[in-house]
């Protein structure tokens, strides 16, 4: 029930020396979209996209009924407003259940919270590893893969990372399965073991874009302008080499077709950073 600024603005004072003026707190999302709208005014969309996901987006204040300072604000002039959606959270309800595979559901039950944060653990950075590395050690108990050797290494947590997969999407050369397959445990890999690893790496990766173009898609036909930019920050957003243009493709298809907005996605490198430096010389400047 406290302001959380004024909190941490206390707790900075206590300390004698520290010269710091707070002006606001604010997430990274709401950060990328201050940082996207710097970059190209039509930024109506700020997401996340690296170790986890979140989502923000300009809404008109009329439409937000459960605010109760809404009519104070538009009586002051004020017609729009930031919304953090906390899309990372959606499904926490099991409303996408249907979506969940069994690599999901054991992935969310070893889980540091398990039953939270459903929506980004089918695409988050700290995840899309080992999504693939649970299908993976599926197929090897299964013999389609390593010819059903299991290594104590395939068998690991997190001992694949995003990061191998972006590679393998990136370079399908044979140094990047050498690369990975030792790391595993394994002294080689046939032609079939690299082609069944790189098909996985793929469909993790089509699905995680899918899903962000349901989010997106909605937000663009929701918000009252006819030209939406999302701005994107994030490890797996900069570094995939494919999620830009699969997530621009699946949000043309999922798109009603009466609807003839332009759209188009925008890297906001350090958008939390550079985005929380705007808002605060914009408080500076309204402040003056």
């Amino acid at each position: 029930g406290r302001d959380a600024a004024q909190l941490l603005q206390e707790a900075i004072d206590r300390h004698r020396g520290l010269n710091v003026r707070l002006v606001a707190i604010l997430n990274d999302a709401t950060g990328t979209l201050v940082q996207g709208i710097h970059l190209d005014p039509t930024s109506a969309v700020g997401l996340i996209l690296g170790t986890g996901s979140n989502a923000c987006y300009i809404e008109k204040i009329e439409n937000i009924d459960y605010w109760t300072d809404r009519d104070e604000w538009l009586r002051r002039g004020y017609r729009e407003v930031i919304v953090d959606m906390e899309c990372g959270g959606f499904g926490d309800n099991g409303v996408i259940d249907w979506a969940k595979t069994k690599y999901d559901l054991s992935l969310d039950r070893e889980s540091l919270f398990p039953n939270s944060y459903t929506f980004e653990k089918l695409f988050g950075g700290k995840f899309l590893g080992d999504i693939v590395r649970r299908v993976l050690l599926d197929l090897a108990q299964n013999g389609l893969l390593f010819d059903g050797k299991i290594t104590d290494e395939l068998k690991t947590v997190e001992s694949i990372t995003a990061t191998d997969l972006s590679n393998i999407e990136t370079n399908k050369s044979d140094d990047i399965f050498e690369s990975l397959a030792k790391r595993l445990g394994y002294e080689s890999f046939t032609s079939d073991d690299r082609n069944t690893i790189s098909y996985v790496c793929a469909v993790v990766s089509i699905r995680g874009a899918l899903m962000l173009a349901a989010i997106l898609s909605n937000l663009i036909v929701r918000i009252d302008r006819q030209e939406v930019t999302i701005a994107i920050d994030g490890s797996v957003y900069k570094y995939h080499p494919k999620f830009h243009t699969l997530i621009t493709d699946f949000i043309r298809e999922l798109l009603p077709t009466d609807c003839h907005k332009k759209f188009k996605l925008i890297l906001a490198e350090d958008g939390s950073g550079k985005g929380a430096g705007l808002v605060a010389a914009i408080a500076q400047r309204l402040a003056k």
